[in-house]
This record gives C-alpha cells, sequence and structure tokens, in this order.
C-alpha cells in the first residue's frame, strides 16, 4: 500500500492516541470499581461497629439496673439512664446503615422489638426501686425474666453481626481482587505502552527513517557528481529525491554555463586590466610630463620676467630723469608742456601696467612651481607629531592672526605618517585660507583638531574649522582645482592653496573636502594614514589656544 509520508506519519500519530484513549478507559473503570469496593467493605465495618454499640449499650443498662436493685445508689442508675436515651437513635442509625439489605433491615426489627421490650422491662425494676418497693425488685431480678430477655437480644443482635462478617469478608474479598485488578492494569498498560513504542519505533525506522537515510544519501552523491540509484514509491521522499536529481541536473548545466561566463570574464578582466595599467603608464608618464612642462616654462619665463621687471623700473627711473630735465628753466615752456603730458599721461600709466602685470605673473609662476614641487619633490614618510607642525605653522601666521584679531585653537592632534614638510605645507594652507576668508561682521574663529580616530590600518580625519564667509555648494567641488577660488575679491593669492592641499592628500593616499554653509562657515577635513602598527592609539598633547590682540 502507497502511503504518504503524511498519511504515515498520521497512522504512526494514531495507533498510540487510541492506545492510550483505551487504557485511560480501562483504568478509569478500574478505579471507579476500587473505590466501590472500598466504600462497600467501610460500610459493612461501620454497620458492624453500630451493631456492638446497641449490644453493647443495652447490656450495660441491664447491668447497671442490677446493681441499683442491689445497692440502691443512683450511681448505678447512670448507665441505665443514658442506655435508655441513646438507644433509639443508635437503632434509627443502624436501620439506615442496612436500608438496602432487607433481610438485615428485618434483623433489625427485631433488635429493636428485644431491645424496647428489654428497656420496659428495666424501666419497672428501676421504678420499684425508685418507690422503695426494693423486694419486689430484687425479686423479679432473681426470678431471670430478665436474663432471658438479655440473652434473646445478645442472639439476635449476634445473627445480625455473623451475617455482617459474612458480607465484611466477601467485600474485602472483592477489595482485594479490584485492587489487584487494577495493579495488573497499570503493570499490563505500562508494559504494552513500552512494546506499543518499540513497535512504533520499528515502523518508523522501517517506513521514514530508512527512506530519509537514503535520501541523504543520495543528496550527497548528487552533490560529488554521482548518480545514485532512485528511491520508490510515490510518496513525499520520493518526491523530494526526483526533485534533488533534477535540481542536480539543472546545477550541473548551470554550473557549466557559469564557467563558461567566469573563463569569458576572466579573459575581459586580464583585458581590461592590462588596458588600465597601460593608460595608468600613459597618465603618470603624461603627468610627469606636464609637471616637468610647468616646471620648465615657470623656470624659463623666470628670467624674462625679471629682465622685463628691471626695464621696467629703467623706464619708470628714466621717466623721472626726464621730467627733471624739463624742469630745467633753459627748455620752452610748450616743450616742457608736452613732455610733461607725455611723461604723466599714458607714459606712466604704461608703466604701472607693466610692472603689475609682472608682479601678477610672477606670482603664478612661483604657484606653479609649488604645485609642481608638490607633485614631484620625494616625500620621507615619518612618524609625524602634529601638534608641533601646527604650532609651527600658527606661530608663523601670528601677524595675520593679530591683524585679524582671531582666535585659533588647537585640539588633540594624534600623530600621522607622512612627509613632515608637506603635512605642514598642508596644514599652513588650510589655516592661512580660513584666516584669509574670515568674516569682518563678527570674531574670528579657526578649530583645528581630530574629527575621529583610525580603526584598525585605517585613516584618522583632521579638520580646520572656521566661521567665516563660507562657500557655496556649487563651488565647493571646484576649490580643489588649481587657480579657483570661491570668493575672488576677498584677500591676495592664485587659487592654488587648496590644489596643493589635495595633491599631498593624494600623494599620502588620503584625501580632503569641505563641509561649508554660505555665512556659517567651512569646515575642511583631511585624511591621512595613521602610523604603522599605532592604529586608534598614541596620546594627543593638551588643547592649545593662540589669539590676536
Amino acid at each position: 500500500m502507497n502511503l504518504t509520508v503524511s498519511q504515515k506519519g498520521l497512522a504512526l500519530a494514531l495507533v498510540p492516541l487510541v492506545f492510550q484513549l483505551a487504557f485511560v478507559a480501562l483504568v478509569l473503570q478500574a478505579q471507579r470499581d476500587q473505590i466501590e469496593a472500598e466504600r462497600w467493605a467501610a460500610h459493612t465495618k461501620e454497620t458492624i461497629t453500630q451493631g456492638h454499640e446497641v449490644n453493647s449499650a443495652v447490656l450495660d443498662a441491664h447491668a447497671a439496673v442490677r446493681g441499683y436493685v442491689i445497692s440502691r445508689d443512683p450511681v448505678f442508675a447512670r448507665p441505665y439512664q443514658a442506655a435508655r436515651r441513646d438507644l433509639p437513635e443508635r437503632l434509627n442509625a443502624l436501620s439506615e446503615l442496612v436500608a438496602d439489605n432487607p433481610g438485615q433491615q428485618a434483623r433489625v426489627a427485631v433488635v429493636r422489638a428485644h431491645a424496647e421490650g428489654l428497656l420496659a422491662w428495666l424501666d419497672g425494676v428501676a421504678g420499684l426501686v425508685a418507690g422503695d418497693n426494693a423486694a419486689e425488685a430484687v425479686a423479679r431480678v432473681q426470678s431471670g425474666r430478665g436474663n432471658e430477655r438479655a440473652d434473646a437480644l445478645r442472639s439476635e443482635v449476634a445473627q445480625f453481626l455473623a451475617e455482617e462478617e459474612r458480607l465484611d469478608h466477601e467485600r474485602g474479598i472483592t477489595l482485594q481482587r479490584t485492587r489487584a485488578r487494577f495493579n495488573w492494569l497499570l503493570a499490563a498498560g505500562g508494559a504494552a505502552a513500552v512494546g506499543c513504542t518499540a513497535a512504533l519505533i520499528l515502523a518508523f525506522r522501517r517506513t521514514i527513517a530508512r527512506r530519509f537515510a537514503t535520501l541523504e544519501a543520495n543528496a550527497r552523491a548528487l552533490g560529488a557528481g554521482g548518480t545514485p540509484a532512485p528511491l520508490d514509491g510515490s510518496d513525499e521522499i520520493a518526491h523530494v529525491d526526483r526533485a534533488l536529481r533534477a535540481m542536480a541536473a539543472e546545477l550541473g548545466r548551470a554550473s557549466g554555463a557559469l564557467r563558461e561566463v567566469n573563463e569569458v570574464l576572466e579573459r575581459r578582466v586580464l583585458e581590461r586590466t592590462a588596458e588600465l595599467e597601460a593608460v595608468n603608464r600613459d597618465l603618470a608618464q603624461k603627468n610627469a610630463e606636464n609637471e616637468m612642462f610647468v616646471y620648465s616654462v615657470s623656470h624659463d619665463l623666470r628670467s624674462p620676467l625679471v629682465n622685463l621687471q628691471g626695464f621696467s623700473k629703467e623706464l619708470e627711473k628714466a621717466g623721472q630723469q626726464l621730467a627733471a630735465v624739463l624742469d630745467d628753466a633753459a627748455v620752452p615752456p610748450d616743450v616742457r608742456d608736452r613732455g610733461r603730458g607725455l611723461l604723466g599721461g599714458k607714459m606712466a600709466k604704461s608703466i604701472g601696467f607693466i610692472q603689475t602685470a609682472v608682479l601678477r605673473l610672477s606670482a603664478i609662476i612661483d604657484a606653479l612651481l609649488r604645485l609642481s614641487r608638490a607633485g614631484r619633490v620625494e616625500y620621507r614618510l615619518e612618524v609625524v607629531d602634529l601638534p608641533r607642525v601646527v604650532a609651527r605653522v600658527v606661530a608663523a601666521a601670528q601677524g595675520t592672526i593679530a591683524e585679524r584679531g582671531a582666535t585659533v585653537r588647537v585640539g588633540a592632534l594624534p600623530p600621522a605618517w607622512g612627509d613632515r614638510t608637506a603635512l605642514e605645507q598642508a596644514f599652513a594652507n588650510l589655516i592661512g585660507n580660513a584666516l584669509t576668508y574670515l568674516d569682518p561682521a563678527r570674531p574670528g574663529l579657526i578649530e583645528v583638531g581630530c574629527a575621529s580616530e583610525a580603526g584598525a590600518d585605517g585613516p584618522r580625519t583632521y579638520f580646520v574649522r572656521d566661521n567665516g564667509l563660507g562657500i557655496a555648494e556649487g563651488h565647493q567641488h571646484k576649490i580643489f582645482h588649481a587657480f579657483q577660488r570661491a570668493h575672488p575679491g576677498v584677500g591676495a593669492g592664485e587659487g592654488l592653496g587648496l590644489a596643493i592641499v589635495a595633491r599631498v592628500a593624494e600623494r599620502h593616499h588620503g584625501r580632503v573636502w569641505v563641509e561649508s554653509r554660505p555665512g556659517a562657515g567651512s569646515t575642511f577635513f583631511l585624511a591621512l594614514p595613521a602610523p604603522p602598527g599605532r592604529a586608534g592609539g598614541g596620546a594627543a598633547p593638551a588643547p592649545a589656544e593662540a589669539k590676536g590682540g
């Protein structure tokens, strides 16, 4: 019979459930039988006890009256009086106890009649003693009529108790049997539960666990590239086996296609890597050529500029000498006026334009040389004590700080890994840039510190923050290029300071960026490598502050 795994599992679950329900029902029935047997056994013992108490009370009353007759002491009459008072209640209780047994009910009625007759006789004897007729009372006692009545009562009580003893024996046997049957049922149920569990385990192993083990082995074999025999049947495990085979076949096809794609990608990556290496070599060569060109042009232009500057000064000096000649009284007035007009007009302005252009071009050439040097100079990498570097920069700029009435606060600066001279130049440009673009409408404040420590082998991020004019968002990505200025009309310079900072950061495998809002100030961030083996560590000196007065 082909059953699914769900059906097999349901069958394996229902078998112990049905067995447990049947076992619980049998146990409950046996328990009810035992309780009922215990109740009847206790009931019989209570009836026997009540019968003995009735018999004892009547006999005690008989003996008490006899003692009362002989002693005439009322103390001896007290047991009789107690029995006379309690005996009806005891007989009623005894009658209720045997209400389910008609035979015993009849015997209780006979016992009641004998007891009442004996008590009536005893009442008469006690009355004679109380009426000072003791002789008559003694005669009645000696007549033996009281003993006969007592013997008759005792005989009826004995028959009643004998029947109850018989019932007690039978019910005791019944109780023992119910207890034995209950214990046997528990033992048999436990053994049956163990047997049923063992049978279920065996059935599970044969029907489900073995098939799962085969499925696992097939999956491992398929994963290793083998072709194991398929599972028979139509249950879920067989369906999973077939699905695994289909998936393995599909994975095989996909793996082949993936290998082909990987081979193509590897070839493309190698080709692209070779192309990138060639491009990088070309770029490096062109960059070197450009830097060399800038250096050569700047160096070659410097000599003509020096000559041009010297010639302009000679022309200015010659103009001054010519003006002195024109001041001579021997010069005709019309010639003097025409000469002064030429010297004080276009000639003076032209000489001024030439000198200004020469100074401007000289400053540009100097800036180009600094930018070229920042890209060409060979760095000497070492652990750089940035607090000392920044302190030198602040000390050098103390005149500008005082002139601008600014405050420079230097926070904790952990050491960096780099070229000491290049990093000093970078911080000098950043601090100088901040001083240049302070807002004259409020006291200037410049802060230098470390924004974040490095992780494992990670960079440290330093910052220079000011409360100056700020930079519009559209200019923030331009200011790190050469000859770009956010505020051309403010301060002097050629727009190469931040370009040099960017070149220094690039050569240190770091980066520089800015966060700014117009009118609120700017924060320049400089990411530099931490010293090897000291990332995240190293104490920094206490913060310092420099003010201008």
